[in-house]
């Protein structure tokens, strides 16, 4: 069985656009159940309405996702705007959003290499092959004249 149970995670980073920093402890979920999942579908939608595919609606996407996500949360600055259900769409950076998405997964991450060693590495090793060839490439193309 899949222990589920919230865990703390603190977050400190900085906006992309403002440099303010983003402190706070967020009391998580670490997976979505099929309810969870079926909730942030249905909330994003709502919230994305009619925007085009583009970041801002990727943006909605993710709050959703964090609203399922997140149990409790003590930064002052991660609270829901008037007429809106999700938390975070009046921030004026993105990264802390991001950031705390990144947190989960590494917790997820954790989990799959402590109860599946063997296909973790395999993974591990496909991404970095994966990387190291998106580098090599952008390095190439770079050091190309013209």
């Amino acid at each position: 069985m899949i222990d589920n149970t919230p865990i703390w995670l603190d977050l400190d980073c900085r906006g992309e656009l403002s440099g303010f920093r983003y402190t706070g402890r967020f009391f998580v979920k670490k997976y979505l159940t099929g309810k969870d999942r079926t909730n942030y579908n249905l909330k994003a939608n709502k919230e994305a309405g009619a925007l085009p595919p583009g970041n801002q609606r990727a943006l909605i996407f993710a709050l959703a996702r964090l609203d399922c996500h997140i149990e409790q949360a003590d930064a002052v600055w991660w609270t829901k705007d008037t007429g809106s259900d999700l938390a975070g769409l009046n921030l004026v950076d993105d990264e802390p959003v991001f950031q705390i998405l990144e947190g989960i997964s590494k917790l997820q991450d954790a989990d799959r290499q402590a109860n599946d060693p063997e296909g973790w590495a395999k993974d591990k090793a496909a991404a970095d092959q994966r990387a190291a060839d998106i580098k090599a490439a952008a390095e190439a193309q770079t050091a190309s004249p013209g």
